[in-house]
């Protein structure tokens, strides 16, 4: 069977939203050296063009960087983003009040259990927009 230039044919490597693919290639290059502890050099960047390399290096070194937040010293190396996070979501959290805590607070100022399991679904959600306000980060 023979493919003509109309037929839809499913690219092996599809385009990354939001990154030109050149940018993306680029990304991922700095991400790997950074991987292993070492700077992304020009002979990294071999098989780009130095048109490609002044359009799309700065993307690709933007993109990277909000991946790779910083080194760590352990065995991973780096810590991404995402993990940092992760780790400040979960030390906060342990700082915050239970929640039997909360709900005995509610009960305190004259909520019985019934409106409590109410208003919860709604009350955590309304809790975060009024902290982020308090604190001057409304989005």
């Amino acid at each position: 069977m023979h493919l003509s230039a109309s037929d839809n044919v499913i690219p092996l490597d599809p385009a990354e939203p939001g990154i030109h693919p050149i940018a993306a290639k680029m990304r991922d290059i700095i991400l790997g050296k950074a991987a292993d502890g070492e700077p992304t050099t020009e002979d990294d960047l071999a098989d780009f063009t130095i048109a490609d390399i002044k359009t799309h290096f700065p993307a690709a070194r933007a993109a990277a960087n909000k991946i790779v937040v910083r080194q760590v010293d352990d065995p991973r190396g780096f810590e991404t983003r995402q993990q940092l996070l992760s780790r400040a979501t979960e030390c906060l959290l342990r700082r915050m009040p239970g929640t039997e805590s909360m709900r005995q607070a509610l009960s305190a100022m004259g909520l019985h259990k019934g409106e409590i399991d109410d208003l919860w679904p709604d009350l955590m959600p309304t809790l975060a927009d009024a902290f982020l306000r308090m604190q001057g980060q409304v989005h």
